[in-house]
């Protein structure tokens, strides 16, 4: 009796449960690597790559250690590693494996490529191997070019990773004039929110700088505070900044009608009066000096020019250390 279904052939080599239809052909970077890395996430693509331990431990002190006898990992023969990313480990791993005509030619890379790779790079402290590279091949070439066109947050952590402390602390002060809050409370750039990854406290720096900076603006009692506002300073500066401060003083109300005056006021105060004593509190208290502490313009716009920077000092000294490798 038949079941219809071909007896295998033993002469031809059988699929495993583990080998799965998005694992790649594997990449030899060295005939004789002790180790097979599988870089990237099970049910995902997969990339095998056969390397040398030796190699890896003389290129990063994170290798070096996995490998010890310390790791579980030092006699393994494939290392599985989901969270890295496929192309940057291979970028990486090729410099380390002294496989240069493999690296990718001159120019620029894509923002997310150089985002893993910084990842990869400050994961596995491989700065001191990586940066040589991206100043020769100026696959980071916008980080020292027109700073308008590159001002995408995620640029941070790559300034951060690879030391490039003059467009880290440009690109910093540029986000904590310019953040602002997204309808969900989350902050944002451009409507763009900030990355997963970005060094460590800037952005809780970047946040005080700006309540401070629209707080700072809140002189009188009926002015909204500063939580309650989603624009950045920046933002603040230029609404103002067309704004004319007019007082009993400086403008001539003669042409309107005390009638026409007396309904507009109605209309437009009735619902928010604020008494005399609030505004002596604050300090006015004459029409003069009313106009003077109220030019919102002219204060927003010092302020927005007078922002502190939010560059730690553990950020200059992580990125000098960076920049040193």
């Amino acid at each position: 009796m038949t079941t219809g279904v071909a007896p295998a052939d033993p002469t031809l080599p059988q699929s495993s449960p583990a080998t799965l239809p998005d694992r790649q052909q594997t990449v030899v970077l060295h005939d004789g690597g002790d180790v097979v890395l599988v870089v990237g996430e099970a049910g995902g693509i997969q990339q095998p790559i056969q390397a040398s331990k030796t190699a890896m431990s003389m290129a990063s002190p994170v290798w070096k250690a996995m490998f010890s006898h310390v790791w579980a990992e030092h006699e393994a023969s494939e290392i599985s590693l989901p969270d890295d990313d496929v192309e940057a480990m291979l970028l990486v791993l090729r410099i380390a494996h002294l496989r240069f005509q493999d690296l990718p030619s001159k120019g620029l890379f894509p923002l997310n490529s150089l985002l893993n790779l910084a990842v990869v790079c400050d994961k596995y402290d491989l700065v001191h191997l990586v940066r040589p590279f991206l100043d020769l091949y100026g696959w980071a070439k916008p980080a020292s070019t027109v700073y308008e066109h590159n001002t995408d947050p995620v640029w941070l952590f790559i300034d951060w990773t690879f030391g490039y402390s003059g467009d880290f602390t440009f690109r910093a002060e540029y986000f904590a004039a310019n953040m602002s809050m997204g309808p969900d409370g989350v902050p944002v750039v451009a409507r763009q929110p900030f990355p997963k990854y970005m060094p460590p406290g800037l952005l809780d720096k970047i946040t005080e700088i700006r309540l401070g900076a629209l707080s700072a603006n809140n002189l009188y009692p009926q002015r909204p505070q500063a939580e309650s506002l989603t624009m950045s300073v920046q933002s603040f500066s230029n609404l103002f900044s067309t704004l004319e401060i007019r007082t009993h003083e400086s403008h001539d109300y003669s042409a309107l009608s005390d009638r026409a005056r007396t309904v507009q006021s109605q209309r437009s105060y009735s619902s928010q009066v604020i008494s005399r004593k609030d505004f002596v509190g604050s300090g006015i208290t004459e029409h003069r000096a009313c106009g003077e502490v109220i030019d919102v313009a002219a204060r927003a716009k010092q302020i927005c020019s007078q922002l502190p920077s939010p560059v730690l000092e553990e950020h200059r000294v992580h990125m000098a250390a960076q920049a040193a490798k």
